[in-house]
């Protein structure tokens, strides 16, 4: 199912578009296109402000162009609790 059409899923499958969108950012992000991945991550989280894998793709974006401080800015942004819990999968390191 394309992303376009996700966003009109009912609330309980809110998750799958998100999943979507954040999947599509990455491959915008690997096929060097920022724009296109900032547009899908800014999607994504409109879906779920909290996200953490579209917050992460979208600091990857910025980061990918030299913008590190915009990526920071982004990361610093996630909840303590989220950063506490996914300390082991640490975001950091890629900035």
């Amino acid at each position: 199912m394309a992303c376009a059409s996700m966003s009109n899923l009912a609330m309980g499958q809110s998750g799958e578009a998100l999943e979507c969108y954040v999947q599509a950012a990455q491959r915008a992000l690997a096929r060097g296109d920022q724009a296109e991945c900032e547009r899908l991550a800014d999607r994504a989280l409109q879906l779920n402000a909290k996200s953490l894998d579209a917050l992460i793709v979208k600091a990857r974006s910025f980061s990918s162009v030299g913008n590190t401080t915009k990526a920071a800015e982004i990361l610093e942004s996630v909840p303590d609790s989220t950063r506490v819990a996914n300390r082991r999968n640490c975001c950091w390191t890629f900035i």
